[in-house]
């Protein structure tokens, strides 16, 4: 079992930060492929490099082949001046997704190491593609819609509404996905492995995941909490940037304050000992509330 409660307030911050980092890791989960399936579950092709724009109905007519993960999808160029630099091109990409239509939605089971969720609907694991690259994207339905937009910090594209039953092949779901790659650097590549002049853009990831909509809930709601509390430090003065993970003593703190992170660290204790995210996720809410009605603190 964990450690539980700790005596001193300092600390409860950092187990709260620990807490949300746990609970990220738990809200997109790979998708365990058919080991026997004749197909894998996601196939993505990439067409020809376009200097000027094309719109999807040019797109889709276009000729497509196969890239897999590490393959380069626009090397660097020499400009007229001189410099290296990655071209500002346009290159599309399709992507192919097929499931089994019995597992396009499953609620959470204790058999598959999950908590089993007591809320309405329950939790329900939707499919999501992560597909991280360089570059900025744009999404396309088959139907020619524009669904989403991606870049290397926001890089699930959600496939709820999107599978459609298979016609050809029994029992499965597919989906055809466009994407809009626009080759140029962005400010989203904190982070990210950077191209190389060898190398130039690359394919990163793309694998098929399941989004645990609970969990995703309740890391929203821990994250507006801490939101609040780091607003309070820097509001009192307190620092949360320490050194060898030392934190110098909470002396004196606003009694809301005090209150709030004694609330928060019993919520930890309590998904601690029962790893029951229903329950945090009441207790997040009640302290919310607390936070927002209560002037007597």
């Amino acid at each position: 079992m964990r450690q539980t409660t700790t005596p001193l307030p300092q600390l409860i911050y950092p187990r709260v930060i620990h807490l949300r980092r746990r609970l990220r890791e738990q809200v997109y989960l790979p998708f365990e492929e058919n080991k026997d399936a004749a197909e894998p579950n996601v196939k993505i092709f990439v067409g020809p490099i376009h200097k000027n724009y094309i719109n999807w109905e040019e797109a889709i007519s276009e000729s497509y082949e196969a890239i897999a993960v590490g393959d380069s999808f626009s090397p660097a160029s020499i400009t007229s001046d001189g410099v290296k630099e990655f071209p500002w091109t346009q290159r599309w990409f399709r992507v192919d997704v097929q499931v089994a239509r019995s597992s396009a939605c499953y609620i959470d089971d204790e058999s598959k190491g999950l908590d089993r969720m007591q809320t309405d609907g329950e939790a329900c694991h939707e499919y999501c593609l992560h597909f991280l690259a360089h570059g900025e994207f744009t999404v396309y339905t088959n139907e020619g819609n524009v669904w989403c937009g991606i870049d290397p910090c926001h890089s699930h594209i959600p496939l709820s509404g999107l599978l459609q039953r298979d016609n050809e092949k029994q029992g499965m779901e597919s989906c055809t996905l466009w994407l809009d790659g626009g080759q140029w650097q962005t400010g989203f590549w904190f982070g990210l492995q950077p191209p190389t002049d060898e190398l130039g853009f690359r394919i990163l990831k793309f694998q098929l995941q399941t989004k645990n909509s609970v969990v995703n809930e309740v890391y929203h709601d821990l994250s507006m909490l801490i939101e609040w509390v780091e607003h309070m430090y820097e509001k009192e003065g307190i620092s949360l940037n320490t050194e060898n993970g030392y934190y110098e003593p909470l002396e004196v703190v606003p009694p809301l304050l005090r209150r709030v992170l004694h609330l928060l660290n019993l919520s930890c204790d309590c998904y601690d000992q029962t790893q029951c995210l229903t329950d945090l996720k009441e207790k997040l809410r009640s302290i919310y509330q607390d936070c927002t009605t209560s002037e007597s603190y």
